[in-house]
């Protein structure tokens, strides 16, 4: 056990073109990394308290919590810790000290693995006051002496009780006497002592014994450095990699290599030490920062890639790899070590993954191509909401009928753009909001007012999303219902036309039976601030398809909406790309769309209809055999346990847990759920439990249906907005 390592920070990041954040605190409870100082250890990185040892399925472990034990200082006041769903909360940090902190020691009482990661975040933090009687518990109960004791000493050592700290170490020194913790504790009191010399002669004694003991000889460099200078710091580190049997030092030796730019005696180095010891967390968390940082990508590949195992080494590693593969241009590899970090550790390492996933998905993503000839154009039909087809068409849950007609929606035109050919782009914010806007007054109708309502997407065969120049025709539109349809539909079309960030929408209302428009709904804001328009919009268009005048969502405010809407057409891509509409390989940001979903979800919880929104993302992303949703499982299933068991959100959920790997959690609650919801839940629920079967695919697969449509008289549509 060492005790040199608390205000030693981690290995910084190599740079690169993305960031690369550290590991957050959640991941550090395992031994600690070297530090990546350039030319050696300084004043700053002094005093530790962190077990050493090779503990690194201790990071992986308390990294996988989103338990409220993961916290990190923000600034002098704040604490932020991790809620159930993985979200940081910030406290006042008194009130977090009070009320938060003597919880966490009373519920890890008798735990002592989960004790000892705590005492170590929170000493870590600056609570070393508060943690004294946790640290006397854990020395009494640990059968792992050397840790307990280590850590009772480290705080008794910060609480500024040097006399109790050195016993401490004396009675460690007589139950492990083989250990090099004591030595590293005492020069650690004498250092707070102020009698530096002394602390350097014990940790030179430590090191006769291990040579290779991390936080000895991290506080001996450190503080030989000091005396020394840059100019002795060389002949300290070939006094100490003359130790027999060392590997450790010989790390520092090849980072000063590098430093000089002596590429071959350094890289021999890093071969003999990941000879010796490369399945050491903080030997592969220094060779990939150091490598990386010289550029030694093969080197990577050949020392730290073969070695590393995501599930016993500290999450880091994992994190610079990525850095790894952007460097080499490696997007698909990339992507599948994201994902599998963000599935061992939910929603804990975000902040340093985010970035990593809009890169590689900027890779993946192919250039613009133009399009040859006339673009084969379908109109994709949906009669139902979005979660509708993706999540085992739950009929019981739409509202009975309550008009004898019916709507379809057309996506928007966009106009004055200055859009006159067909090309595949990337999705911009216009595209956006032409299928936002009906996707959201369809559902709503649907919802809200009892109102049959479809809405009819274009897409390109082939390819992606088709944005019209022009509004649809109506009497065009018309052609593609039945004799019965047009007998009782009314069509709605419309167009966006922007001005700088304005943004207008109108609507026009067509009545198939008489063949004339019957009414006109209008609405403006500014981008990014559309939640007023989607629901004045609504309102006006309710009483002229024949609904009830001012229709309006119970829950929500305009921000929300906004962002639902949005959700929505980011989904859509989603729902048809599994329904066979879309290819599924024209389908990018899986996880950026998941996430906004996810948020939207946890944002309004008064809403169930963003989660089921989210239900329908996750399997629709399982669908097409995607892996994202699986990041996901988490925050869902802890959603599923909390929410009443006659919500439309816990009564569908049976699919999505499926596809999580959660059926499980279904039993637990599914004489809960069944208990109030009929004989036709009853019947659905059965359905759902047999047999997997492959899921339906093609237009017909949602009760939706899909018009082949020649390109002239559509206007001039641009493809992939």
């Amino acid at each position: 056990m060492g005790l040199f390592r608390r205000k030693k920070p981690d290995p910084q990041p190599t740079p690169q073109p993305t960031p690369q954040p550290t590991p957050p605190p959640t991941a550090t409870h395992g031994a600690a990394s070297p530090s990546a100082s350039a030319g050696g250890p300084t004043g700053a990185q002094s005093a530790g308290n962190q077990p050493s040892g090779n503990h690194s399925s201790a990071p992986a472990a308390a990294a996988g919590k989103p338990a409220t034990a993961a916290t990190a200082t923000v600034g002098p006041t704040q604490v932020t810790m991790f809620d159930a769903f993985g979200r940081p909360q910030s406290l006042p940090r008194e009130q977090w000290r009070k009320e938060v902190l003597p919880k966490l020691v009373e519920s890890y009482a008798h735990a002592p693995d989960r004790l000892a990661a705590m005492v170590l975040q929170y000493l870590r933090d600056g609570f070393a006051s508060d943690l004294l009687p946790a640290a006397l518990r854990l020395a009494a109960l640990d059968p792992d002496h050397e840790r307990g004791l280590s850590i009772l000493a480290a705080v008794q050592r910060e609480v500024g009780e040097l006399e109790a700290c050195a016993r401490t170490l004396e009675e460690l020194q007589q139950k492990v006497p083989q250990s090099v913790s004591p030595l590293v504790g005492l020069a650690m009191v004498r250092e707070k002592e102020g009698n530096r010399s002394a602390a350097t002669a014990l940790l030179w004694q430590a090191l006769q014994k291990d040579g290779n003991h991390p936080d000895a000889l991290h506080g001996w460099l450190q503080f030989e450095h000091q005396r020394r200078g840059q100019d002795g710091y060389g002949a300290a580190l070939e006094e100490v990699c003359a130790l027999p049997k060392t590997w450790r030092p010989q790390l520092w030796r090849a980072r000063q290599a590098l430093l000089q730019q002596n590429i071959a005696p350094a890289l021999a180095e890093y071969r003999a030490v990941a000879a010796a010891a490369g399945t050491e967390s903080d030997v592969l968390f220094m060779m990939v920062n150091d490598l990386g940082r010289a550029g030694q990508m093969e080197a990577i590949a050949e020392l730290v890639l073969p070695r590393y195992r995501l599930e016993q080494h500290h999450p880091g590693i994992g994190v610079a790899l990525l850095s790894y593969y952007v460097q080499t241009k490696q997007p698909v590899l990339g992507m599948e070590l994201l994902h599998q970090l963000r599935v061992r550790f939910q929603r804990a390492l975000d902040a340093q993954l985010g970035p990593f996933d809009a890169e590689f998905t900027r890779m993946t993503v192919p250039a613009a191509e133009p399009i040859q000839g006339t673009p084969k154009v379908t109109l994709y039909r949906m009669d139902r909401p979005l979660w509708f087809p993706v999540l085992a068409k739950p009929e019981f849950l739409l509202p009975p009928p309550q008009s004898d007609k019916q709507v379809l929606f057309a996506g928007l035109a966009v106009l004055g753009d200055g859009l006159k050919t067909a090309q595949i782009t990337r999705e911009d914010e216009l595209g956006r909001l032409s299928r936002s806007v009906p996707l959201f007054l369809t559902e709503q109708l649907w919802l809200l007012a009892g109102i049959p309502s479809a809405v009819a997407l274009p897409v390109v065969e082939g390819g992606g999303w088709v944005v019209s120049g022009v509004p649809w025709a109506e009497d065009k539109l018309a052609e593609l219902l039945t004799d019965r349809e047009r007998q009782c539909t009314r069509i709605v079309t419309g167009s966006v036309r922007p001005d700088g960030s304005q943004r207008r929408v109108d609507l026009w209302v067509y009545d198939t039976a008489t063949k004339q428009r019957i009414g006109h709904a209008t609405a403006t804001g500014d981008d990014g601030k559309l939640g007023p328009v989607f629901l004045q919009l609504l309102a006006e268009l309710s009483p002229l398809v024949g609904g009830p005048r001012e229709l309006a969502p119970q829950v929500g405010d305009a921000v929300f909406w906004d962002r639902y809407a949005t959700a929505q057409a980011q989904l859509a891509a989603l729902v048809i790309a599994a329904q066979g509409a879309m290819p599924k390989n024209r389908v990018y940001g899986h996880r950026a769309i998941l996430e906004w979903i996810l948020a939207l979800a946890l944002d309004e919880r008064r809403s169930v209809q963003a989660r089921m929104l989210l239900s329908a993302a996750l399997a629709a992303d399982a669908t097409i055999g995607s892996k994202v949703h699986r990041e996901l499982a988490a925050p869902f299933a802890e959603l599923f346990r909390v929410e009443p068991a006659n919500s439309p959100f816990a009564r569908t959920a049976l699919p999505v847990l499926r596809v999580l790997g959660l059926e499980p959690l279904w039993q637990q609650r599914r004489d809960e759920i069944l208990a109030g919801g009929g004989e036709v839940l009853r019947a659905w629920v059965t359905r759902l439990e047999g047999p997997l079967s492959p899921p339906a695919s093609g237009p017909g697969a949602s009760g939706s249906g899909s018009s082949g449509l020649g390109h002239p008289g559509l206007g001039h549509p641009g493809l992939g907005r």
